[in-house]
């Protein structure tokens, strides 16, 4: 992580230090480990590193080997998977499997053993958990056991459940109860007091806690309930004693000798003793603090007191506490945010401000899908619908029919300040308070799409009839601005992939701003073009040559894309010639992103009416031209120049005053007239445009409204409009070549022509 990143995903990972890093590299360097199932110097080292462990983390949670005893698993999802297979219901028809519907996936999967074992299944909302248990009649002496799976605190929310509940449960459903406790949010900020508090099941990850080792966690398990756990599978040092030749073995006595299969990650565990070390010497605030829950109350209050201008909320905070208590509140805070109309802002373009930012958060459902649906009361259908429109876990597409699919969220550690949560949320409240934001996001290749911005004061449209979005091939997002003078505005963003075929692009964009020049005579397009126009050969050239014949010049003429091997002017700003003279367009120095951002001022027109101009002045760059400008350029004399050489500002000026006159003499500025309304490429007929809209026609009802028959009809007018192109494209120079049958040059020119090896020629 970079020193100027604001990290607030502790509930995903601990933010690791650099000092503890020290630490665990010196202990790591400074001896030798090796395999502890080796009875060699190095294997004894790496036992007695994993014994030590043990007692630590005992300890660290306020309990003894007496009580409680330690299997090293790769991370708290490996604890509860262990729990879940190796759980023995016993009589099944008087055994229940209880867990929070607000739970981690981890802990969700524990239902699937429960539901191959025939074992009823009781889902409970957080809240509901305390007081369903506590109205329910006691249960004694039954054959079955229940198992209840529930977290400490919510990793959505940061709702901490009374752990006293662990109790009652005991009490309610007797002695064949056993509690499943997933403390791996909790412990990330908080110690588990198990000398006050006593489930059956501990499961852990330690990187929510040090920030590493990754892949190391342990499940601890109370004395008394080590008979529930029937293990099935053994390997790797769990037996005294096996045979190959017949079905024969003896598992070890030791719990954690019989479920830690194969080696354990003896190196994670020398790190952890050395994280141990670290927060001894440095003491126990350094990762178990209050603050975390103080700076997350902080920003419940800021949410709960941000409005828009009309009064409607910014934000939509979601939590099963009001912030007063950290004993029922940790350090985390989800919400989303709406626009000043009440509309959801998708979760992925507040990710991206805040990244850009150098800020670290948590979007989507963070693995708590339960959760997601209860607070953004989704119901079953919603999420087949969500997943209908291609929306997955992990993905960002965070809108669905204007709906959320998920949230962002703010997780505080000890390392976090009050100054930087001000910064974010004034950040959050600068960018999205008194605006509206509207947003086209890709569904069917995952993240991405198009957004405006755009103030409250300004009336707007979006216009679908002119925007075209045909996936990885050319994306396309139209707004008209509306003004007093109906004289309107429409602004246009376009992406070009980069992999996407330059000739389908340009063939498509050029027949869309046909569109868009028949209706608007003020046109601003903006995007990343992925053409070069500091390169301007095949490609490039073309590109700058469709948007020129329309009338629509770039305003940017420095790099916007800068690596450390290239600088690429790939993202630009089009305006009509009207536009062009009191318009400004500047890049911005930012290091949020290699392309970078465009600061464009346009003069504001809606106080008059534009007069169209037809004509454009282009300079004649034949060959034939060139040609002379090099032949009468080698015949000039240029001693004179050659004379000035203590004087370069002198010797330039002589060098223009010589050279221009020449240039402008061979190579003229001459007026000719732009296209409106008529594409570039001659078999592109009346007929073909009609198809071509029918076809984005479609595809915008697909986006709307996904279904197979509509997807099924795109398709087939799809290959259609494709098949028409290529036989009015083959019609058109088979003609062509009729036309000048008999005549050599002009016929391999029109050869030259179709394979496009060398510049077009007129015919």
């Amino acid at each position: 992580m970079s020193s100027t990143e604001v990290y607030f995903d502790h509930a995903g990972a601990a933010a690791i230090r650099d000092e503890l890093l020290e630490s665990v590299f010196s202990k790591l360097k400074s001896t030798k480990y090796g395999n502890p199932h080796s009875h060699n110097s190095a294997g004894k080292r790496t036992l007695e590193q994993i014994e030590q462990s043990r007692f630590r983390i005992l300890s660290l949670f306020k309990t003894s080997a007496s009580d409680y005893s330690v299997i090293f698993t790769s991370g708290a999802t490996a604890g509860l998977k262990i729990v879940a297979e190796y759980f023995d219901y016993g009589e099944t028809s008087n055994a229940n499997f209880y867990h929070s519907q607000e739970i981690h996936t981890s802990c969700l999967g524990m239902r699937e053993y429960a539901e191959q074992k025939n074992v009823p299944i009781v889902s409970l909302k957080l809240k509901e958990f305390t007081d369903y248990f506590q109205s329910m009649e006691k249960r004694n002496n039954e054959v079955g056991k229940s198992l209840v799976a529930f977290p400490a605190q919510c990793n959505f929310t940061g709702y901490r459940m009374p752990l006293n509940l662990i109790e009652i449960i005991k009490q309610k459903l007797g002695v064949n109860a056993y509690v499943c406790l997933d403390a791996a949010s909790f412990v990330s900020t908080t110690v588990l007091d198990l000398s006050e508090y006593k489930p059956d099941f501990v499961c852990i990850s330690f990187y929510k806690i040090f920030g590493c080792p990754t892949g190391l966690g342990c499940l601890l398990v109370k004395k008394t309930a080590e008979e529930a756990l029937l293990k099935t599978y053994y390997g790797g040092g769990t037996v005294f004693v096996a045979a190959s030749t017949e079905n024969f073995h003896v598992k070890r006595k030791r719990i954690e000798e019989r479920f830690e299969d194969g080696t354990l990650p003896y190196l994670e565990i020398v790190s952890l003793n050395a994280c141990f070390d670290w927060l001894e010497t440095n003491g126990s605030q350094k990762v178990f603090s209050n603050q975390p829950y103080e700076l997350a109350a902080l920003a419940f209050r800021y949410m709960q007191s941000a409005f828009h201008s009309n009064s409607s909320p910014m934000f939509e905070v979601y939590s099963l506490t009001d912030y007063t208590d950290s004993t029922s509140q940790g350090g985390i805070i989800s919400f989303n945010m709406r626009d000043s109309n009440g509309h959801y802002v998708g979760y992925a373009e507040v990710d991206s401000v805040v990244t850009a930012n150098k800020f670290c958060v948590r979007t989507g459902c963070f693995c708590n899908p339960g959760a997601c649906q209860t607070f953004l009361k989704l119901t079953k259908q919603d999420l087949l619908e969500h997943f209908k429109a291609g929306h997955v876990c992990g993905d960002n597409n965070d809108l669905v029919e204007g709906k959320p699919t998920g949230a962002i969220r703010l997780s505080f550690g000890p390392t976090n300040t009050y100054e930087e949560v001000e910064k974010l949320l004034k950040l959050l409240n600068c960018t999205f308070k008194g605006y509206t934001l509207i947003s086209k996001n890709r569904s069917l290749m995952g993240r991405g799409g198009l957004a405006f911005i755009i103030k409250d004061d300004i009336k707007f449209k979006v216009r679908e009839d002119l925007s075209l979005w045909i996936e990885g091939k050319i994306e396309t997002f139209a707004i008209e601005i509306v003004t007093s003078n109906n004289n309107p505005l429409l602004i246009s963003s376009v992406y070009r992939p980069p992999g996407a075929s330059p000739d389908f692009f340009l063939e498509e964009i050029e027949i869309l701003i046909s569109e868009i020049n028949r209706n608007f005579d003020k046109i601003v397009i903006i995007g990343d073009f992925n053409f070069d126009l500091l390169d301007l050969q095949a490609k490039n050239l073309d590109f700058l040559n469709v948007m020129l014949s329309f009338g629509l010049f770039p305003l940017n003429s420095i790099p916007s894309r800068l690596t450390d091997h290239s600088a690429t002017l790939i993202d630009n700003v089009f305006v009509t010639e009207v536009m062009v003279e009191d318009s400004m367009c500047d890049v911005l120095i930012h290091s949020g992103s290699d392309h970078l951002p465009l600061l464009c001022l346009l003069q504001k027109l809606s106080h008059c009416k534009i007069k169209r101009k037809n004509k454009i002045l282009r300079r004649d760059m034949k060959e034939v031209n060139l040609a002379k400008f090099k032949n009468e350029v080698s015949s000039l004399d240029w001693e004179v120049v050659y004379n000035e050489k203590d004087d370069a500002s002198k010797a330039f000026n002589i060098f223009s005053d010589i050279l221009y006159p020449v240039f402008e003499k061979n190579c003229p500025l001459n007026k000719i007239n732009y296209k409106k309304a008529k594409p570039r490429k001659p078999w592109i007929n009346d007929e073909i445009l009609s198809l071509i809209r029918q076809r984005n026609k479609l595809y915008c009802q697909y986006l709307d409204n996904p279904s197979e028959m509509i997807l099924n009809e795109f398709k087939e007018l799809s290959n259609y409009v494709n098949n028409s192109k290529r036989n009015a494209k083959n019609e058109y120079y088979l003609n062509c070549l009729k036309i000048k049958e008999g005549n050599i040059k002009d016929t391999w020119g029109i050869v030259r022509e179709v394979i496009g090896c060398e510049k077009k020629i007129c015919v």
